[in-house]
């Protein structure tokens, strides 16, 4: 059954893609090989360069947003079972292309002016 990947383009404010992150964090963490805490991190900023574990993670994808690209979880375990669909990647390419610059965007300035969560938010 492949997997729901719809999430990754809702807005991350929306009950879907909080719901979609959590998903995505528990499948990570049932493919891990090893005993391992950390998982790679796919959020705009970390790009799946970093490893973190399971509540850096969750708050990154929640407030950094994830790499729209990242349409199959290679570095999380989704090979090794062949559950995904690539058939859930846009097939307008400028569409998809437009959405990561959007994300980027946000990702910059967040670095520019790192904010805390609150609760005025």
């Amino acid at each position: 059954m492949p997997i729901d990947k719809s999430w990754m383009r809702s807005g991350r404010s929306t009950h879907e893609y909080f719901t979609g992150v959590s998903n995505f964090i528990d499948y990570a963490y049932k493919h891990l090989k090893y005993d391992d805490m950390k998982i790679y991190c796919p959020c705009i900023k970390c790009s799946n360069r970093d490893r973190r574990v399971r509540d850096e993670v969750h708050q990154h994808l929640l407030f950094k947003g994830i790499r729209l690209d990242y349409t199959r979880w290679y570095l999380h375990g989704e090979d090794e079972d062949n559950d995904g669909d690539e058939s859930d990647s846009s097939s307008n390419g400028n569409e998809v292309d437009n959405l990561e610059s959007i994300d980027d965007m946000h990702g910059l300035i967040e670095e520019v002016f790192p904010q805390e969560p609150n609760r005025d938010a």
